[in-house]
This record gives C-alpha cells, sequence and structure tokens, in this order.
C-alpha cells in the first residue's frame, strides 16, 4: 500500500476532499500495520490535498466576494 506520489493539480474540491478522507481513514486503520515510510507518503500526500482543497475554497471565496460586490453597485 503506498501513497500517490503527487496531487493532480486539476482535481476538483469535492474529489480532493473524498481523497483527504481516504487517507486519514488508511493512516487510522492502518497505523498499527504500516511500516514509517508508508505513514510519511500517505501523510504528505493528505498535507498536499489539504493545501488544494485551500486553493480551491480561497478560489470560491473570492469568486463570491466579487459577486457581492457587483451586487453591492
Amino acid at each position: 500500500m503506498t501513497a500517490p506520489n503527487e496531487v493532480n493539480q486539476e482535481m476538483d474540491f469535492e474529489q480532493a476532499f473524498a481523497d483527504l478522507e481516504e487517507i486519514i481513514k488508511k493512516l487510522e486503520e492502518g497505523k498499527d500495520t504500516m511500516s514509517i515510510e508508508e505513514i510519511a507518503g500517505f501523510y504528505a500526500y493528505g498535507v498536499d490535498l489539504m493545501q488544494l482543497c485551500e486553493e480551491n475554497l480561497d478560489k470560491v471565496e473570492k469568486q463570491l466576494e466579487m459577486i457581492d460586490e457587483k451586487e453591492d453597485e
């Protein structure tokens, strides 16, 4: 069981979040059977997924702010 090497930057928020949930589940279930290298790989991949989720949320937040600004005009 190995973690993917890098996150697909084209992944949408929903898929990235679902993958992050799966990584958390794997880490919780496999903590006693996984090697430290496997744990580190999944952890690193999870951090990358979290960053992608944050970036996607930031984009949506900016879009909503632009919509609000247009409505105020």
